[in-house]
């Protein structure tokens, strides 16, 4: 007897929109297009850590810019990522759940995150400063996790039961 997962094969989503690989590619860009601002951001955090509260502003607007851009991602991974997690190999469910656990989690830090900007002085440099650490680490994770090239590959899992 054999088992075969639901497979979803690159380069085949819907006849009308986007290929696996296209939806891939845009994430890993979307990450890259965050890296950069967190980088940004970090500069400007570790600066207002440092004691130069003339950045203070300039931290508080790329940071909120930041945290709504990283929202809109989540958005968009929750809308189009998640169906292809679901069905993409024999443990599809339990990578969606984790996704959504791990998205549920983000939603919370970022909320606080985003109340977090009213804080003053050095403090708020450094709260600044370890949100950009958990997102780089929650992006290097799902990069890992969800989004690694084998895991999208045209290959069904198969799995024999029985002889």
């Amino acid at each position: 007897m054999e088992l075969t997962t639901n497979p979803v094969q690159v380069g085949t989503l819907t006849a009308s929109g986007p290929s696996l690989a296209d939806v891939r590619a845009r994430v890993l860009a979307e990450h890259a297009r965050l890296r950069a601002l967190i980088a940004e951001v970090d500069r400007l955090a570790s600066a207002v850590a440092a004691g130069e509260s003339y950045r203070t502003e300039a931290l508080r607007e790329r940071a909120d810019r930041l945290y709504r851009m990283l929202t809109e991602h989540i958005d968009h991974e929750d809308a189009v990522v998640a169906p292809i997690i679901a069905r993409i190999d024999a443990w599809g469910s339990v990578r969606l759940e984790q996704m959504q656990h791990d998205h549920a989690g983000q939603r919370m830090l970022l909320k606080q995150a985003a109340h977090d900007l009213g804080i003053e002085g050095r403090h708020l440099g450094q709260v600044v400063q370890s949100m950009c650490w958990e997102i780089l680490h929650d992006m290097k994770r799902e990069e890992h996790d969800l989004l690694h090239p084998d895991l999208w590959s045209d290959n069904p899992i198969v799995v024999e039961i029985g002889a």
